[in-house]
């Protein structure tokens, strides 16, 4: 008896598909660079940008590992010191900045004003 034809597969990828692959990119790159891995998504806009998160680490690591990733990647090079790329929001620094035409975001907890 023949074998029966198989539907098609969807010929598509979803945008957690593309954001998986972008997490497996950045990471191997960070880790060649000594750099502990992020959790990294697309932001939502008309133009591409990558948001690095390292939520998955303690509070206090937080900024640290942050701040790995923004000197490493040289984007703390051309700060543009009349704009400032950080931010406060909510319960969040936000750090913004570009590489070429492309935004990077990170994130991580304000310090809490009561502690200091």
């Amino acid at each position: 008896m023949p074998d029966a034809p198989h539907p098609p597969r969807p010929r598509f990828l979803r945008r957690e598909d593309i954001e998986l692959l972008i997490a497996v990119a950045w990471n191997e790159e960070g880790g060649r660079r000594g750099l502990r891995p992020l959790a990294w998504r697309l932001g939502d806009a008309d133009f591409v940008h990558f948001i690095g998160s390292a939520d998955a680490y303690t509070r206090d690591s937080r900024q640290e590992i942050i701040e790995d990733w923004i000197a490493e990647l040289g984007l703390a090079d051309s700060i543009d010191p009349l704009g400032p790329p950080l931010d406060r929001r909510g319960a969040d620094m936000v750090w913004t900045g570009s590489i070429g035409a492309i935004g990077m975001q990170f994130r991580y907890p304000a310090p809490d004003p009561a502690a200091g």
